[in-house]
């Protein structure tokens, strides 16, 4: 399994069957991966007089992983956190300005579901998004976090771009 630089987030998927699927990204990218177990097997000769046909045998099995899918990199800033929706079709990436939802059937056209960046310069931002996590049973709902210490809780119901309608929850 490769995946370059610093790790930023880990997101484990529900087991289906003999597999496993994961997220992770790096601070520039988001990859989505299979992992099962593969046997290596070797080929056995039976002793003896009679003529047998050979046989293969499990020697060994390892966990081996397979990348299924490199979501492209929209991030202005450093990736800081993804989450899984409950249904497990989207993808919640941040980074310090924007929050990205990505759709897994077509991960090349993700939605902005948080701009804060709006027509200032990144230099000019003094919030940023330090976190972002999907609601665990409510494909809808997700929530930020920032630098200010505000907590803001968003419904794509309501909007897909979620800044403006968000609810806020401050200190």
């Amino acid at each position: 399994m490769d995946v370059e630089e610093e790790i930023t987030g880990i997101h484990w998927l529900r087991n289906q069957g003999k597999y496993m699927k994961m997220f992770t990204s790096n601070s520039k990218s988001i990859k989505f991966w299979k992992i099962f177990e593969k046997a290596e097997k070797k080929v056995v000769k039976s002793a003896g007089k009679e003529l047998n046909m050979p046989k293969l045998q499990n020697v060994e099995s390892n966990l081996t992983s397979t990348l299924l899918k490199t979501f492209p990199n929209k991030h202005l800033s450093n990736i800081n956190s993804i989450s899984v929706s409950s249904n497990e079709e989207y993808v919640l990436s941040s980074d310090d300005v924007h929050a990205y939802l990505w759709g897994l059937e077509d991960a090349d056209r993700p939605f902005v579901a948080v701009d804060l960046l709006g027509n200032e310069k990144i230099e000019d931002i003094k919030e940023n998004i330090t976190f972002s996590k999907m609601h665990p049973t409510t494909d809808s709902l997700f929530m930020f976090g920032t630098n200010k210490g505000t907590l803001k809780m968003c419904d794509l119901r309501v909007s897909v771009s979620s800044d403006n309608n968000a609810i806020n929850f401050k200190n």
